[in-house]
């Protein structure tokens, strides 16, 4: 899913992000699709960037 979510990014102008109850998993899931944002119910960890 997140080739093809990556592909959608690279390929058109639409956003691609993450709607997720799980902050980290989401945060995970739009890096590997080249995304531009997630929505999730909180984040209470620290996370680097890459």
């Amino acid at each position: 899913m997140a080739v093809v979510a990556r592909e959608v990014a690279k390929s058109t102008s639409i956003a691609v992000g993450a709607l997720r109850a799980s902050a980290s998993e989401a945060l995970a899931a739009v890096v590997l699709a080249g995304g531009s944002f997630i929505k999730a119910d909180a984040l209470c960890k620290t996370v680097s960037a890459p």
